[in-house]
């Protein structure tokens, strides 16, 4: 049984720490290339990680949507305020 299974980390042969890196670089707006050069990694593995991720969030925002009955506001306004209690932290 694998820990990572059903998470962006599952079957990839970077580290999570890694993966983890490249997603901050994403988040702040860095261009796959950029984000390949600063870490060292072929551009074709940034966007594979990107690609996952990408899946992955949609696949939790379906969850919330369709399983919790949020609307898509509603979505947006919990990772807000998120956002702003992860910065207080």
């Amino acid at each position: 049984f694998a820990r990572t299974i059903n998470t962006p980390f599952f079957r990839k042969h970077l580290k999570k720490k890694e993966i983890t890196e490249i997603c901050k670089l994403l988040a702040e707006k860095n261009g796959f290339r950029s984000i390949a050069r600063v870490r060292g990694h072929h551009l074709d593995t940034v966007r594979a990680v990107a690609s996952v991720v990408a899946q992955h969030c949609k696949k939790f925002n379906e969850y919330f949507i369709t399983e919790l009955k949020l609307t898509p506001i509603e979505v947006d306004e919990m990772w807000s305020f998120v956002k702003k209690k992860k910065k207080i932290a």
